[in-house]
């Protein structure tokens, strides 16, 4: 009777761990989200261009305090350029 609780725990062991979940993938976090783009007809200074990318690139990777914050710096030094404000808007949609 000891072998077959033996035997029984074992199938039940493996029954279980194979019900485990499968992992998430690596990938960007928010990989959906469309990149803003800079239009040619605002003039940023080549930092402002900089902060902008560093902000996309912490979005999509899930470090959406860190996009929030360049996003929140490029608005202080030219409150005007939209694409930041809709870096923040899609800092939202990725806290939802």
């Amino acid at each position: 009777m000891t072998r077959a609780r033996i035997v029984a725990g074992l199938i039940l062991g493996a029954l279980v761990s194979a019900c485990a979940s499968v992992p998430r993938s690596t990938g960007p976090a928010y990989a959906d989200l469309p990149s803003p783009e800079i239009p040619a007809r605002l003039a940023i200074t080549p930092a402002q261009k900089d902060i902008h990318a560093r902000a996309w690139q912490q979005l999509p990777s899930g470090d959406l305090g860190g996009a929030r914050a360049s996003y929140a710096d490029l608005l202080k030094g030219q409150p005007s350029f939209y694409p930041a404000e809709t870096g923040l808007g899609l800092v939202a949609l990725a806290q939802r």
